[in-house]
């Protein structure tokens, strides 16, 4: 019995090692995006500012390191219609950085227009925090073999931080 309370112990262990080094961690970003407002349907008739009721900002991110596009994850969209020619949407990344490539479709009342052109944007990585609380010690060890006088001088360091 002790056996199998070990293995499921270990079992435990293993899962909670995966679950803790699985953690990815991510950054925002809030994004602006301008745009030049619809003024025709594709068929060329005239389209009103009043009846655009949302722009849908379609996003996929393409992380650092790898070729594969997942759906961003985003708040703010769609943006507002009528006259608008922009608007904010803030990304949730990985914190390795990569490309976030967007884009826009016009709503009107259900109907939707195909998309813009991907506009690409590179989101660098995000840098890690200084360590703090840093404190260095220094053990001084003399052999004493003679009987010639000793003389430590110790000099106050000087620390500076780059920027």
């Amino acid at each position: 019995m002790k056996t199998f309370e070990r293995h499921i112990g270990h079992f435990c262990l293993a899962i909670l090692l995966l679950l803790i080094v699985g953690v990815a961690q991510a950054a925002t970003a809030t994004t602006a995006i301008t745009f030049t407002r619809p003024t025709t349907y594709t068929d060329g008739s005239t389209l009103a500012a009043s009846a655009i009721t949302g722009y849908a900002v379609d996003c996929q991110f393409t992380p650092t390191g790898s070729s594969t596009a997942t759906a961003c994850t985003m708040t703010g969209s769609p943006l507002p219609g009528g006259t608008a020619t922009g608007g904010n949407v803030t990304l949730t990344y990985p914190a390795a950085g990569g490309n976030a490539c967007f884009v826009l479709r016009t709503l009107v009342g259900s109907a939707s227009s195909a998309g813009s052109a991907p506009v690409c944007k590179a989101l660098a990585a995000v840098p890690p925090s200084d360590p703090t609380n840093v404190t260095v010690t220094i053990t001084l060890a003399i052999n004493l073999e003679s009987d010639s006088p000793i003389r430590v001088a110790v000099a106050q360091p000087v620390v500076t931080k780059s920027p």
